[in-house]
């Protein structure tokens, strides 16, 4: 009887210890190196060769891993992108901030915008209107100019490349009188924003309205999307845009993590 029990043990213990191994196997390919040889595999996990073919070759049966015919590099198979895809669609970025968007709404009783960069625009991907609802000044679907209001924060994270890109194709309009126009102008303020981590703007697209955006970031460690406080100017005064900015930071720090952000220094000390 006990011999048995131990044999089951052992069996139990293999098992999981193939399993963590092929996990670490699958944890070699990412964005920056995503083909590697067998050789390289066995290097970066320190695993014996005979043991990271054999799970190479398991892998490889069921699609999670294809080998190049010419190459003999190893690179991640269909069924990865298939459960990739139905991770990315039931993790998606809108229900992953949903629930603290509504906090956020709740808290600060002002409405709270999701937007991501789209082109040279940005879009309002979700959106909780506020109990201090006056007007509406954006809504579902909704595109705004990336140079004024929240998309100012977009803009100032869309990277150097993307930028120059934008100034030569984008013609900076005045809407309202708070409008930056002036290239050299926008440029030192969104190189502010970066160092700041947030923006904050009032009446550049609308002369009644004010922002307090803040980044998200997703796996990939780039900014993909931004969440937004906005409303009536006079209920952003200094102290307000504080307390604003605080309930913002945070609940963006765990949307974040939610969405494989990781960093040496946490998003926000809680």
């Amino acid at each position: 009887m006990n011999k048995g029990k131990n044999q089951t043990t052992t069996i139990q213990k293999d098992s999981v210890r193939a399993v963590d191994r092929a996990i670490e196997i699958l944890q070699v390919f990412t964005f920056e190196d995503p083909e590697h040889t067998l050789a390289q595999i066995c290097a970066q996990t320190n695993l014996p060769k005979t043991t990271v073919f054999r799970i190479l070759a398991t892998l490889e049966q069921n699609n999670l891993i294809v080998q190049h015919p010419e190459t003999g590099k190893y690179r991640l198979g269909y069924e990865i992108i298939k459960m990739g895809a139905i991770a990315q669609e039931s993790n998606s970025l809108k229900r992953t901030a949903a629930a603290e968007m509504e906090e956020i709404s709740r808290v600060t009783e002002q409405t709270c915008n999701l937007y991501v960069r789209d082109g040279f625009e940005r879009l309002c991907i979700a959106q909780v209107m506020g109990a201090q609802y006056v007007r509406r000044y954006s809504y579902l679907g909704a595109r705004h100019p990336l140079y004024c209001g929240a998309g100012k924060l977009l803009l100032a994270y869309a990277g150097k490349e993307f930028q120059s890109r934008f100034f030569e194709s984008v013609k900076l309009e005045r809407i309202t009188e708070h409008t930056v126009t002036d290239r050299a102008q926008l440029e030192r303020e969104l190189e502010q924003i970066r160092r700041d981590g947030f923006s904050v703007t009032r009446g550049e697209r609308d002369a009644s309205t004010a922002m307090v955006s803040v980044p998200l970031f997703d796996y990939t460690q780039h900014v993909v999307a931004s969440i937004t406080v906005s409303g009536p100017v006079y209920y952003f005064e200094e102290q307000k845009v504080a307390s604003y900015l605080e309930e913002l930071q945070r609940a963006a720090g765990r949307i974040s993590r939610k969405l494989g952000y990781r960093c040496s220094q946490p998003i926000l000390i809680e």
